[in-house]
C-alpha cells in the first residue's frame, strides 16, 4: 500500500486510493522483485555465496594489480627472463583492462566457458537475438543466452542423430559450441556431468587460442 501511495500520483497532486491500483502495483513491481530474489538466492545457494563476501572480488582485484605490477618490475630488471602466467577464471572479466598484460606474460586462464566477442558465429547469433527480442543479450560471463543456445543445439542434434543412445560422450561429437564445450560422462551416483575444460591462452604475439581438454 505504501509503495502504491508513493507511485500513484505526482507529489504536487492530491493523493487518491484505488484497490485495483494496489493490485496492479503488486503484480507489476513486487512480483518481479520476488522473481529476482528467487533467481539470486537459488544461484547464491549453489555457489555457497554469503552476503559478507561482497568485498572479496574487489580485494582480489587489488591483489591481481599488485602481482602484475611486480611482474612488470621483474621483466624490466630482467629483460631476458621468460614468464608464463597461470590465472584463474575470474580474470576473464578483466580482459578489457588487462589484455596487454595477459599477452605480455603469456597468460593461461582455466575455464569451462569462453565468450569470444570476435567470433563470427557468436556475433551472428547476437545480431539475431537483437532482431528477435529487440534488445541485447545480458552483459554477463558467461552469456546465459548463448549457454542456452549451445545446450539446445547440442541436445536436439544429439537426440536427432542417436535417439535414446545419445549420452553426450566424446565419441558422440555432434556440435561445436559457441561458448561452452559439452562432453558428458556418467556419474557413479547417477546422472551425467560435463567434464569439458579449457585453457584460454593469450600468446606473446598477441594471438589467442582455446585449448580444449
Amino acid at each position: 500500500v505504501r509503495w502504491y501511495m508513493v507511485t500513484n500520483s505526482a507529489p504536487w497532486d492530491n493523493l487518491s486510493f484505488d484497490i485495483d491500483g494496489v493490485k496492479e502495483v503488486s503484480g507489476a513491481f513486487f512480483a518481479k522483485l520476488f522473481q529476482v530474489y528467487v533467481l539470486m538466492s537459488t544461484y547464491a545457494n549453489i555457489d555457497g555465496w554469503q552476503p559478507g563476501m561482497a568485498g572479496t572480488a574487489a580485494d582480489e582485484t587489488v591483489m591481481d594489480r599488485w602481482i602484475l605490477s611486480k611482474l612488470n618490475s621483474l621483466v624490466a630488471n630482467n629483460p631476458h627472463i621468460s614468464i608464463s602466467l597461470f590465472g584463474y577464471t575470474e580474470w576473464l572479466m578483466y580482459t578489457k583492462y588487462q589484455l596487454a598484460n595477459f599477452h605480455k606474460f603469456d597468460t593461461y586462464i582455466p575455464t569451462t566457458f569462453y565468450y569470444n566477442a570476435l567470433n563470427y558465429k557468436t556475433t551472428s547469433l547476437e545480431k539475431s537475438y537483437r532482431r528477435w527480442f529487440s534488445e541485447d543479450m545480458q552483459n554477463s560471463l558467461p552469456r546465459f543466452a548463448i549457454t542456452g543456445y549451445d545446450h539446445c543445439q547440442y541436445f536436439v542434434r544429439g537426440i536427432k542423430m542417436f535417439g535414446e543412445k545419445f549420452w553426450g560422450t566424446r565419441d558422440q561429437d555432434i556440435y561445436t559450441s559457441l561458448q561452452t564445450p559439452l562432453y558428458f560422462r556418467r556419474m557413479p551416483t547417477g546422472g551425467m556431468q560435463n567434464e569439458s575444460f579449457m585453457l584460454i591462452h593469450y600468446t606473446k604475439d598477441n594471438g589467442l587460442e582455446s585449448i580444449t581438454y
